[in-house]
This record gives structure tokens, sequence and C-alpha cells, in this order.
């Protein structure tokens, strides 16, 4: 037995655990073990004479027995030295003897001689501020103690550091309102421990985001904290007082978890002397808000100092301390407490805030909010949490754009998720959250600000709305240009000011800005801002310098070309309303479209507005009258949107007929009110002008009245354009503007649009020239060249110019003038199209499959002029899947099947730790000509930390160190080399290698999903397993980012239902039947299918109540194990292919099985299977997860299995062949590294496998 061995023992022997008769004779570890498991499960009290326990400090016990504990670890580098154990008894000691003479700890303060005295208080000053602690100044209580206000003199800036170094120096002091904590006097300590603990942590730290200790006063018994006070109390505070939550909006919520992350980041980065303090109580309840909503991290008297020096930044300790709700699970279970836990309580603060409520509400029953935020997040239900008030904070913002901007509430929601990870290693540090959080307050905010304009400065640009600046009008509202000031210098704009005597403007401002902030589209107008101020409703648009078309209609310098180009406009813009936007959802009506409803730009551009009374074509449809009493919320339309139509408002002239019957407009309505723009065009008047507003008959009546008499409408043509058209372009023009009024549903916006350009094209291209396409084709062709402006839109952008060329040689070639003399070949014509065919099939085909920018690509190539060598799309993919040098002659670039970008980036990115670890080696296989060959294989110490360039986004990517052995003998594929390496803080291993072409292996490191092109990259690769790959050295080419195909290894679905064994009943084997199929499943116990079980130097026999059978087997040290085992053939159904798996379970004390197992099938000669199968025993990452692998997978009965073989009860392999009426199974379960010390094994089971049935997998 070591030393250390025995110091343990004497240490557990001076608790009075055992004697040393007690300790078995025959096995010197068998304490050592005992006292291990019983620290580890936490129960070392059912070890320790309960006389001596009650003697104890706990605090003393805590460090006493881990001290023990890590003197008896296996590994000899995580025991103690004698000067760390020396250390740590003795500060034992010093808390026993505090705990068993309190008069010797009052009288030496533990607060002294800590230079801490320019801190202390005196009681009588407090006592005085507070009138003796009178009720009247307390503004809190609780078990801790009670929170008093109060007006106390103190340092003006606390800052322990700095007055260390200016202890003589004059330090000045000012009055100012303060909170003055006096804690209970408690029995055990905890409240002392506490109050030394608050006082250590927060005169360490200063920052904005940390409650500020302005001072104590440990006078006698008391125990008092000072405080700055924060004025608007604590989160919880708003968030149990429903009234008070409200007035917080989103990217106030925001703002406050952004403060909170800072300051818990600069805690968990360290303070004085580097050292890091862990929270281990963070919650809403300690979070306190000034009073300007800045949060401030509050009550330290839980938390932990942490050294630097700490492994792995993780304190032990059995004492868990917080608030259950939200406390770290992973914490919770193994005592195993670091700085991700607080960022899971942190996680539940931000569920917290934006659900609106405690974390304990009853709402949230026995699950608890972080539970039920988990579970809503993966369903995507989360918007089901979210507090319906944040909707509510912002009127304007909140019914027009949906409150929370839902790119603000996504990246929030997603940070919080991942907070609650599970365990530790998945979650985020603070320095990640703080980055998303503000990149979900940036959404937010710059959603709503950009788009508020004050009053102040509109009235300045209108010149407070004078009259000569109005330059249109409505019933309830006025249009006025003007200019505002913003970053760019002046903008010209237009600013709608609704009646504030009308009523109308709320709900009429909110609806225009509704769609106006989600239609963005050149002939409609842009939305500038808006402004709520004073009970002024006003939208402000972009400037439209020519007023509203009415004003124009008889003004002869409107050219018959421009009034085409303005009816062109009109309809696209309306034709993107009806089509539903960019994302085609809901068409749009605009149900008031009318000539004073367009504005013009100063170049004679169209713009539709006025959108007030316009809502969804089915919010229309089912309304079958609306009028100014309309309900709220019809249909798509946001909460409190009133469709305060008042249609009878609507401009009558411009209405469809069937509006006076159905009382409800379609976009049929607006196609009618679009043919009677056309019509005020050609008439050069309005269509209801004041002078015939006692005329039944409106323009539009009128023109279909003269088109159907006399097939023309040249008697109301306006003066001013006549001799301006040729026939060819009134009639296009004519007959589509009838169309839209006789009939408007079977018209569409597109055919106007369609039809006013033919119109366009007669009028700018065929006066006085001939009046057919071929001659204007030919003429067009001659001038410019290309038909560019005459193709039709619809399919300019599908067609490849390399088509396009031969086809228009042709076509212009049949229609020249000599082509009777020089006539076009028939074969000519076919060669031609059959060019055209070709180019456009390469485009279709192969386009698709190429990335967008692989012009730009080729263009940063080594040889950049290559694409003027290749037309075909075919070749340019092909090259680029074979790869191309960038110019920089360290990127490798290539794509996938369908055009995803892969990226090699070269080794010489990387950074070595030794200069002398690696030489650049000239191979001529390398596409970088001199990869880096590694000298030492286990001591590589390469960080790379680069950011791609070139990714496709929406891709799943695989990272893969691309590299190869310099002996060549290492041919195995794959080949096991437990690459070890350092990613994101945590200890990372990927196993195998595979080969990736002949010349070179990869090793999968990391897999992620690619939203962008620029991905940051970081990790240190640290060493490969010298056992596996020798002493030789490798070539490293560089790392490559290549895509992954998206699948996911799915668990092997258990169906038979499981049979609760009798205790009671002693048999060695179960036999269950599937209900469905009939196929038996067959169960033999540790006992039966372990080889050489008996053996108590490989295995430990234990009694179990949780396993089918009374006894499994605990596996001692061991690399290799053997299954060995006869079924009889009986118990199995007939030609029938079986699955066989282990149930095992991992005992806590399992350190191991991280690494992969093979297993061989001992019965078949390597000649001929030389195959091997592979098990994990733990689950792996998914880079270690490789074709054909078996994972481990919950059964319902509470233990794991994993697959290890398969056979057939009778068939084809003469291996599976019954003999002597059964088949053999002979395993061999080897592990890579490490020994498989704590597995224990059930049993075997033996279940059909049906491929499109329900048994087996």
């Amino acid at each position: 037995m070591s030393s250390s061995s025995k110091q343990t023992i004497e240490f557990f022997e001076s608790l009075g655990i055992l004697s040393k008769p007690s300790i078995q004779d025959n096995d010197n570890w068998y304490f050592a073990r005992l006292a291990r498991s019983h620290y580890e499960d936490r129960k070392l009290d059912d070890l320790i004479d309960p006389d001596l326990r009650k003697q104890m400090n706990l605090q003393s016990l805590e460090i006493f027995a881990e001290t023990a504990y890590y003197c008896i670890k296996e590994r000899w580098l995580q025991r103690l030295d004698m000067n760390q154990v020396l250390s740590k008894l003795e500060k034992a000691l010093e808390l026993q003897h505090k705990f068993e003479h309190p008069e010797a700890t009052s009288a030496s303060n533990p607060l002294k001689g800590k230079s801490f005295d320019h801190l202390r208080y005196r009681l009588h000053d407090i006592e005085l501020a507070t009138n003796n602690f009178s009720k009247k100044y307390r503004i809190g209580s609780g078990g801790f103690g009670e929170v008093y206000k109060a007006k106390l003199k103190h340092l003006d800036e606390i800052n322990s550091l700095a007055i260390k170094e200016k202890a003589k120096a004059k330090i000045s002091n000012k009055v100012s309102t303060v909170a003055i904590k006096r804690i209970f006097s408690r029995n055990d300590e905890q409240g002392e421990q506490g109050f030394i603990s608050e006082i250590e942590m927060l005169s360490k730290c200063k920052h904005p985001n940390i409650v500020s200790l302005h001072g104590f006063c440990d006078e006698g018994k008391q125990m008092i904290l000072v405080y700055e006070y924060v004025s608007n109390g604590s989160l919880a505070d708003y968030l149990e007082n429903i009234d008070r939550m409200t007035s917080l909006t989103w990217a106030q919520r925001v703002q406050i978890c952004l403060d909170i992350a800072h300051g818990l980041k600069y805690l968990h980065t360290g303070i004085e002397d580097k050292q890091s303090i862990i929270h281990r109580d963070i919650k809403s309840a300690n979070i306190l808000l000034d009073h300007e909503w800045v949060a401030k991290l509050a009550d330290f008297g839980l938390s932990k100092l942490h050294a630097p020096s700490q492994q792995r930044s993780t304190v032990v300790t059995k004492n868990i301390a917080g608030t259950e709700v939200y406390l770290d699970p992973e914490y919770m279970s193994t005592g195993k407490l670091k700085a991700k836990s607080d960022v899971y309580s942190f996680g539940v603060v931000l569920f917290e805030i934006m659900c609106g409520k405690l974390a304990y509400d009853k709402a949230y029953g026995q699950k608890g909010l972080p539970t039920i935020a988990r579970e809503s997040f993966i369903a995507k239900t989360l918007n089901n949490l979210v507090d319906p008030k944040i909707i509510e904070a912002d009127e304007i913002i909140s019914m027009l754009t949906g409150g929370v901007d839902q790119d603000s509430l996504d990246t929030f929601a997603k940070v919080a998720y991942e907070c609650l990870a599970e365990t530790q290693v998945e979650r985020p540090t603070m320095e990640v959250v703080i980055k998303e959080l503000q990149k979900a307050l940036n959404f937010q905010v710059n959603n709503k600000e950009r788009l508020r304009i004050s009053l102040k400065a509109i009235k300045l640009g209108t010149q407070n709305f004078s009259d000569s600046n109005c330059i249109g009008e409505e019933r309830f509202w006025k249009l006025y240009k003007g200019e505002v000031i913003n970053a760019n210098g002046r903008t010209a704009i237009i600013a709608k000011r609704w009646n504030r005597k009308s009523g109308q403007g709320h709900n009429q401002l909110l609806r225009e800005f509704d769609i106006l902030s989600r239609y963005n589209h050149k002939n409609i107008i842009g939305l500038v801002g808006y402004c709520k101020e004073m009970d002024e409703n006003i939208i402000v648009y972009e400037n439209a310098s020519n007023g509203t078309l009415d004003k124009h209609l008889g003004d002869p310098s409107l050219t018959w070309i421009k009034r085409l180009k303005i009816c062109i406009d009109v309809a696209s813009g309306l034709e993107f309303l009806h089509d539903g936007g960019v994302d085609k959802s809901d068409c749009m009506i605009h149900r008031d479209i009318k000539s004073s409803s367009i504005l013009l730009d100063g170049d004679w551009n169209a713009k539709i507005a006025n959108f007030e009374l316009s809502c969804n074509e089915r919010v229309s449809e089912s309304a079958e009258h609306v009028d100014d009493n309309a309900s709220d919320s019809l249909g798509n339309i946001a909460p409190k949107y009133q469709i305060d139509n008042s249609l009878t408002r609507i401009s009558i002239g411009f209405v469809y007929p069937k509006y006076q019957i159905k009382s409800s407009l379609t976009r049929f309505s607006d196609i009618y009110s679009l043919g009677v723009i056309l019509i005020e065009m050609l008439y050069g008047r309005s269509a209801w002008p004041k002078s015939i507003k006692d005329d039944p008959q409106s323009l539009g009546h009128l023109a279909i009245r003269d088109y159907d008499e006399k097939k023309s409408l040249d008697k109301i043509i306006f003066e001013g354009i006549k001799g301006q058209f040729v026939t060819q372009s009134m009639t296009e023009f004519v007959d589509i503007a009838v169309q839209c009024l006789k009939l408007p549903q079977q018209t569409s916006a597109y055919e106007v649009i369609k039809h006013v350009k033919k119109a366009l094209a007669w009028g700018e291209e065929c006066k006085d020239k001939s009046q057919s396409l071929g001659p204007l084709a030919v003429r067009h062709y001659n001038e410019k060249g290309s038909l560019d402006e005459m193709i039709f839109e619809g399919i300019k952008q599908q067609i490849s110019p390399q088509s396009l060329t031969p086809f228009l040689d042709i076509a212009i070639g049949c229609l020249h003038d000599d082509r009777r003399t020089n006539p076009i070949d028939a074969s000519d014509l076919v060669n031609y199209l059959e060019k055209a065919i070709r180019f456009q099939d390469d485009l279709e085909t192969w386009g698709p499959r190429l990335p967008m920018d692989y012009k730009e690509i080729i263009q940063a190539s080594r040889n950049p002029k290559i694409i003027d060598s290749v037309h075909m799309k075919k070749d340019v993919y092909t090259m680029l899947s074979k790869g191309v040098i960038l110019q920089d002659g360290k990127t490798f670039f290539s794509i996938g099947s369908n055009g995803e970008g892969n990226e090699l980036i070269s080794a010489r990115m990387f950074s070595y730790k030794h200069r002398n670890s690696h030489k650049w080696r000239s191979v001529q296989r390398s596409r970088f000509g001199k990869p880096a060959e590694m000298l030492h294989i286990s001591k590589l110490k390469i960080k790379i930390k680069i950011t791609t360039r070139l990714l496709s986004p929406g891709v799943n990517y695989g990272a893969y160190l691309i590299f190869n052995f310099s002996d060549s003998n290492y041919r195995s594929n794959p080949l096991y080399v437990n690459l070890k390496y350092k990613m994101g803080g945590e200890n990372l291993n990927a196993y195998f290698a595979k080969w990736k072409d002949s010349d070179w292996r990869a090793i999968e490191l990391y897999r992620f999903y690619s939203n962008k092109k620029d991905i940051d990259f970081e990790v240190l690769l640290e060493s490969f397993s010298r056992y596996h790959c020798g002493n030789g050295s490798i070539y490293v080419e560089g790392i490559e980012f290549r895509v992954i195909d998206n699948v996911q290894n799915k668990d092997i679905e258990q169906v038979q239902q499981l049979l609760k064994s009798d205790s009671n009943i002693k048999f060695e084997h179960l036999l269950s039947q599937n209900e469905v199929n009939r196929k038996e499943h067959l169960m033999l116990s540790a006992t039966e299918v372990l080889y050489d079980s008996s053996n108590v130097k490989h295995f430990h026999l234990h009694p179990s109540t949780e396993s089918r059978f009374q006894e499994v087997i605990e596996l001692l040290p061991q690399q290799v194990f053997r299954i060995k085992c006869k079924i009889e053939n009986k118990m199995l159904s007939q030609d029938t292919e079986y699955l066989c798996y282990l149930v095992f379970k991992l005992s806590d004390k399992c350190v191991g099985l991280h690494c992969p197992v093979r297993v061989r099938d001992l019965r078949k000669s390597n000649r001929y299977n030389k195959k091997t199968e592979i098990v994990y025993f733990r689950s792996p990452s998914p880079w270690n997860l490789h074709e054909n692998n078996s994972i481990p997978k919950q059964r319902e009965d509470g233990w794991m299995e994993v697959k290890v073989w398969k056979f057939k009860s009778s068939g084809d392999d003469s291996y599976d062949q019954p003999r002597d009426g059964s088949i053999p199974v002979n395993l061999k379960l080897i592990t890579y590294e490490g020994t498989m010390s704590g597995l224990i094994v059930c049993g075997m089971e033996f279940r059909p496998y049906i491929v499109c049935g329900v048994d087996g997998v």
C-alpha cells in the first residue's frame, strides 16, 4: 500500500469511520474505493461516527473530506502534494477552532487585518440614520434579515485596490441615500459566512452592473451591510406585479439582460489578482434596477471566489446552495460548480423576462419554467409563452410590425435556450451570450427608432404646416411637402397629417404604416417614418416633388409617352399589392385607387399612396358591409386595427359598380378604378370633377357607353395629346382601359402592364415607321446591336446570353430585306437553333449547380483568364469540382455536387507553439506544394484560428484536418488515431481518420450549420495516439470545410414489452413474445454470456433489484472481455435474422469507456473475416459516428443497450447453422484505450430484425 493510501486511512480513521481491523487484509485498496464511492455519492455521513459528527463544523468537514478524497484519486497526477494537504488541513483546523471557541472568534474578528477598515461604519451612525432601525425606514424583510433606506456618509468612490495604494491619502466623502441590510444571527454560522463572503467579494468588484458596497458594521454580534441605494427595486418585484412589468418594453428588457450579462462576464473572467467569482445565486430577486433601469447584480452571500489555478475552473462542493428552480442540474447532481452554473441560472432569468412571470409561478405547475421553456423551444411553440404585454408596450410598433421584432425575439430565445442546456459543457460563455443579446437588441432598436420622427422636426421642415407647402388634401388629411434633417443632411419628404378633430387619424395611420412597412416597391410610396406626439397623427413619405396626379391631368406638357409610363407604374404597383408583396402572402386591396392617390416624383415616376382604407382580400370578402362602426381585428389586421373604411367616403366615379350591390370591395374593384385612371389620362380631366358632380354618369360609365356605340373614344381624347400617338398605340390603350371597366373580374394588373407596354412601344418606336413588329425588330437590332428592350420581361432572366446570340442571329437573318436573294437554308436554321438549345440546356442544367459568385471566385484564382476559354457551364462545374487555388496560394476552393462551396485552408495559416516542431516539405501530391511535416505527433500544439470566406449559407459543414503519415505502412480505413484537441475551452477527441483520396486522410473535428460565408473557426490540436500511430511524423496539408449530408443517426426503436421478473423466482434466462408478429425475443443473464464470469480478478458479481436477473456483473480494470454462450435453436423463430444487444449500465465511478470498442467474431478465421464492428458505451459526438457504428440507447427498464452482433437462426451462412441444436456466440470486445472498469452487464438480448415490421430496428 502506498504512503498516500496509509495517510488517507489515517485521515478517515480520525473521523471515526472505521478501525484498522475492518480493512480487508487481502485488498489494500478496499477502503480507498469505499471512501471514494461514499464521497462521490455524497453519503459520507453514513460512515462517520455519529457522536463525532455532532462535534464537527460543516465547512471544516467539507475541506477535510475533500482533501482526503483527492489524496486517494486513482491517477497520481490528480492527487494533492503535501504542501497542498498541509494548507487545507490548517484551514479545516482554523474553522473547527472558531466553531468550538466562538468567543475567541468574535474577539479576533476575521475581517480585521484584511484592509477593510476604510469600509467599517460605526453602529451609532447607522442607528442614528435609521432612528434605531425604525419601521419607518424599513423597505424590505425576509428570512435573512431586514433592509432599511436611509442617508449616510460614505466614500465618494469605493475602490479597495486604489485605497490600499493610497492609505494615507485624503479620501473624499459624500452623503447620499443608501440601503442598509441587517442580517439576523443564525446558529449554523451560515449567516456569518455569507456576511464575510459578501464583504470579501464586493470589496473586490467595481463594475456598473454590480451593486456597490459602501461599507459594513460588525460591532458586537451585528452583521450590517451598507449598499448603494437602487431605487427601482428588484426585477422580481416587477415580475410579480403585472402592472409594473407592463411599463418595460421589449428593448428595455433586452437591455436589462445585457446589463446582467456584462456583470456576470466581469465576475467570471477575473477581477482582482485575476481571480474569478461564481455568484451561485443568480435569480430575479437578486437583480436590482436603478432609476435609469440599469440592472445590478446583488447578494453575494453564497458566492465562491475562484483562483485561476484551480483545474478546469471547477469547484467541487458537497454543500449545494442556491434557489432550486434556478439551479444548474449538473451542479445539483454532481456538486461540480462552474461559471456555467451561473449561465444556467441566467438562462432561467432570460425566460422569466421574456415570459413576464417568475420561474416558480403556479402557471408552470410542477415542471417549472426551465423545463417548459426548453420543451416549447424544441416544439417551436415558444410564442405561446411570450408576455403579451410586450406586444402592447409600443402601440405603433406593436400593431404594425408585431411588437417584438421577430429576429430579435428569435435571437433572444435561442441564446436563452442554449443557456439552459442540461450539461455545463453545452452552455455558452457569457461573452457569447452578450454578443447574441446585443444582436437581439440591435434588431429591436433598429426596427423601431429609425422610423420615429419628432413633431418639432416635421414642423420645422414644413414651415409649421404652412398652406404654401400643402400639395393635396382629402376629407380627413392634408399633404405637406418639406424637409427633415438626418445623418445624410437634408431630406425632402411629404408629411401626411390627419385632422385631429376627425377621430380617424389614429387607426388610419396604423393601417397605412403597416402596409407601407411590409410592401416595399418602386411604384409604392416609400415610408420614411411617423410621428405620434401631442395628439398628432403624421405619416412621412419619401419625396414626390410633382405632387398628385390629378393636378397634372389637364397639363399638355404631360405628353402621351409620359402618361403611358405613369399608367405602367401605377399598374406595376397594383400588381405588387395584388400578388401579396415580396413573400407572396395575402392579396392586398387598395380600395381607393384614384388620381389623387398617385404621387409623382421629380422624374415623373408614379407611386401609389393613401392606404388608410386598404386591407387584405380575405378581410374585404368577409365583411359584407363595412362602415364607420366596423369591429376590431378583422382577418389578418393586427389587434386594434379598425376597419373604419367608411367606404361611402371612397371617391364616387372610381368605385366598381358591383360594390353598390354587394357593399364590399375586392381586387376587381381596384382593377375597375385603374381603368378609370387610364380613361382620365386619355380624357385630361378628373373622373368626377366638381363641374359635373350632379351628373349621375361618371367618366367610367361615359367611356363604356361611347366605346360600345362607336368602338372608339376619339370624342373624349384630351386635345393636348392629340397628334402625339399612332393608331396602334391608342387602340392597345383603349382596349385594355375598357376591359378594366367592363370585365374587371377577367383582367389583372399584369395584363394592363402588358398592353400598355405595347402601346408605349408603338408610341416610342413606330411613328412614321413600318407598322409591324418585324421591321421594328430589325431597326432596333441594327441601331443597338440587341433586342434587350423588346424581350418579354417574363423570360428575360431565364435566357442564356450564349443561347440568345445564335437565336437572334438566325431570327434577324430571316427578317433581312435581302432574304430573297440570300435565303436562309433550313439546315442553317436547324443548326443555329440547336446551338441555342445546347447553350440554354447547359444554363438550365448546370447553372443551378454553380455558386452564384463563381465568376468572382475564378477571377480570384491563380489562373483568372481561364474563364475566357470556358464557355459551357458544365465545363465550369467540372473545373470547380476538381478545385482551384486562389491567388493567395493558401486557399483551395472546390464545389460539391449541388454547387456548395468547400474550402481547404493551408497549414501555413496555422500557428505552431514550438518552432522546431515542424518543417515545410515539398510533396508533389499536395495542393499547396509544401505541407507541414509534424515531427512529434504526440506534441502537436497547432493553433488554428481562421475565418472562412467562401462557404455557402444554409448548408451543414464538417471541419476536417487533412493529413497523412510519412510512413506508408498505415493503410487501414478507417484508422484509429485518437486526435486530442481543444475547442471552445473544451477537451475533445476525434477517433478515426478516413481516406479522403489516394494521398490524404481526413479526420472530422466539428460540425456546424453555415448561415453566412464568413465563419470564425478556432481549435488547438494537441496530440495523436502514440500507441496507435507510432513515433513517425505526419504531413499536415490544412483544414478543410466540406459539405456533409444532413443525415441524423436515429436511435434503434425498441417495441417489445419488457417483462418484470419476480425477485423470488430463480432462473437464468427469460423469454418474451411480440404481440404483433409472434417473433420470439430471448434474453440471457450476464453469468450465462460472459466468458469466465466467475473470475474475481476480472469481474465483480453484484446482487440486483433493478434487473430482471438476480445478479449482475461489474467489470474490473481490463481492456478485453469475451462473450461466449450458446443459443438453443428451439427458442428462436426459424429462418429469422436476429440482432444481439448487450444490456448494461455504467457505474457512478466509471470514468472510462469514452473511446470506441472493437467487437470481433471469434468463430471465423481472420483470413476470411477481417471486418471489425465498432460500438460505443457512451454516446459519441456526431463527427465520431461512422457508418455501421453502434451507439447506446436508453431502455424502458432503465438499463442501456448497444447492438454487438447479428445472426440468422437458420440460413445461408454456414457459421450460423445450428450445431447440436444450438447456435454458438463467441465475441471479443476490446477497448482502444483505457479500461472497461465500471461497466455493469445485466445480460444479452436477442431480438428478431424485421425491416418493414415493428420488431428490432
